[in-house]
């Protein structure tokens, strides 16, 4: 299988472990504050992250510094908002809303990357976002701040993986992995004095469960930007929020109606438009 195949391939698996992990998120704001579970979350990364790279004998050694900044910095704030807007809307709504990046990702990849935008990619694109407005319906939901964080999360995500394209030429995936998650840590440090920590163990097993499957899921995310152009593989990150409005169905009881068979179904289409 050629590299440009496996990198889609990778962002579905890797899909199916962010779901997985917004759920986990979601159990966890109920006992702990957004800037909380994105450190124990990427604390959890970090100790993962170097520990895989010891085993394999990398060096974490920054080869492309401005490129790894960018991607930090910008990844880091859009997993705090995202994870806000976790808290306030219902998973399905808030992963969905985030998950407009690949439009964004889209729209900053030719100039960032220097990649040629796939002109029936513009189409794919346009027709998940129609699946994605479906199924979140933002125009109705109660919680205007909680749709802002979604979206907000979507600019920086996208130009962060963007940025993740470009870092992936020159360092590891573990080097990008750790060094993401150390700056996250550090920004998000302050929060462990805002508030108390996790007092049940159902609320500790939340967040480790969500840096586990974070970790693994960003492994992934980052071999997927490795192997194929970061648009095309940005278009398969629509499998997330599909598994996520799932997900709340069938482990939180959050409805599942009309409106997320529709969106299912016209994601699913924009997936099958760019790999014809």
């Amino acid at each position: 299988m050629s590299p440009s195949a496996r990198g889609p391939l990778i962002m579905l698996l890797a899909s199916v472990l962010f779901a997985g992990m917004g759920l986990c998120v979601k159990v966890a704001a109920e006992h702990v504050g957004p800037g909380q579970i994105v450190w124990w979350r990427n604390v959890v990364q970090l100790l993962g992250a170097v520990a895989i790279a010891g085993m394999r004998g990398r060096s974490l050694r920054v080869r492309d510094p401005k490129a790894l900044l960018w991607r930090s910095l910008t990844g880091a704030f859009a997993m705090l908002l995202y994870f806000m807007a976790i808290a306030r809307l219902t998973l399905g709504d808030a992963v969905l809303l985030t998950y407009t990046s690949p439009l964004f990702v889209a729209a900053f990849s030719p100039a960032v990357t220097g990649e040629p935008r796939a002109g029936r990619l513009v189409p794919a694109l346009g027709l998940g976002l129609v699946g994605v407005a479906v199924v979140a319906d933002p125009r109705f939901t109660p919680d205007v701040l909680g749709v802002a964080y979604g979206l907000a999360a979507a600019v920086l995500a996208g130009l962060g993986y963007v940025w993740l394209r470009v870092s992936t030429r020159s360092d590891h995936r573990e080097t990008i992995v750790a060094w993401f998650a150390l700056a996250c840590v550090l920004l998000t440090s302050p929060s462990l004095w805002w508030g108390p920590p996790p007092a049940t163990w159902d609320g500790l097993g939340a967040l480790l469960g969500a840096g586990v499957l974070g970790l693994g899921a960003t492994l992934l995310l980052t071999r997927a930007y490795e192997d194929g152009p970061a648009d095309v593989v940005a278009l398969f990150s629509y499998a997330t929020p599909v598994m996520a409005y799932l997900a709340g169905a069938v482990a939180l009881g959050e409805p599942l109606g009309w409106r997320g068979l529709v969106g299912v179904t016209l994601v699913a289409a924009s997936g099958l438009i760019v790999r014809r």
